[in-house]
């Protein structure tokens, strides 16, 4: 069964806050999508619980947030599609994390039966982490990455506010390098979160 992770810290899928990292686009090998899906596009709203969390606009060509992260399909914004849902890949340029710039994070998304958007990073509970990083070891070329900067948030920050952060801090990740048939090997691991979900502003 798959694990189910809270968000907390994640505001924005937009935002890497991803805990796996992967060498190259995913799946690899697959055809880069020139344009969105039209049954993706619109706009969906942070579940309750995702603390400063941002609502997601879909185009045809571009997925941004409401604090302007994100942008258009290119070279640094991928998407790929398998097994019913799109692969988004997006490329790590960040100044501060030295050690993934250059990777990519991924995460998953599809339209659910009642029109709102699932997504699903590929990260674990934090009771989940080491069994999860010795699982991917152990069937995966990996590659542990041990400083990478982080912030830590106030726990209880005012109702409809952005978290602030209190001081940097280290966390562990790791790196991918994966087949196609690897990645959907991947996509099938019970460490795999269950999906969050973005409301359709339509169903508001």
């Amino acid at each position: 069964m798959k694990k189910i992770i809270a968000l907390l810290g994640m505001t924005s899928i937009l935002v890497s806050c991803a805990e796996v990292y992967f060498t190259e686009p995913q799946p690899a090998g697959f055809k880069n999508l020139t344009q969105i899906p039209a049954q993706l596009h619109g706009q969906y709203n942070p579940p309750a619980t995702m603390r400063g969390g941002s609502t997601i606009t879909i185009e045809n060509k571009s997925i941004t947030d409401s604090r302007g992260k994100g942008g258009f399909l290119s070279d640094s914004l991928i998407i790929r599609e398998i097994k019913g849902y799109l692969v988004v890949n997006k490329l790590e340029k960040n100044e501060d994390k030295p050690q993934i710039r250059g990777n990519w994070s991924v995460f998953l998304i599809k339209i659910n039966q009642t029109g709102n958007l699932e997504i699903t990073p590929f990260t674990a509970p934090g009771e989940e982490k080491e069994s999860y990083f010795t699982y991917l070891s152990e069937r995966y070329k990996t590659e542990a990455i041990t400083q990478i900067f982080s912030w830590d948030y106030v726990e209880e920050p005012e109702p409809g506010s952005i978290p602030k952060p209190l001081a940097p801090k280290d966390y562990k990740a790791i790196l991918l390098t994966v087949s196609a048939e690897e990645f959907i090997e991947l996509m099938d691991s019970e460490y795999l979160p269950n999906a969050t979900i973005f409301k359709n502003a339509k169903n508001d």
